[in-house]
């Protein structure tokens, strides 16, 4: 069973787009680009700020699920 969760980002009429789920591997997170290219992430981020969250994230991430959801709102904080 795959759980899936989307986002969407515009910048200058280029759309990217964020695919989140969860299979028996574990969660997924997956980056797709206009031109179709997509990218596997452990965490990422997109938009307004994208270097200070992507620094932020490469200090503080780590594999725990449990602190997701807390580095997820620090990041968000921070950007």
């Amino acid at each position: 069973m795959l759980l899936c969760r989307s986002s969407l980002s515009l910048v200058a009429f280029v759309l990217s787009e964020f695919h989140a789920g969860f299979d028996d591997k574990g969660p997924q997170l997956y980056q797709v680009d206009p031109s179709g290219s997509y990218f596997s992430w452990k965490a990422s981020a997109m938009g307004k700020n994208v270097s200070n969250a992507k620094t932020f994230l490469e200090k503080r991430y780590t594999d725990d699920i449990d602190d997701a959801v807390h580095t997820s709102i620090l990041t968000l904080k921070e950007g």
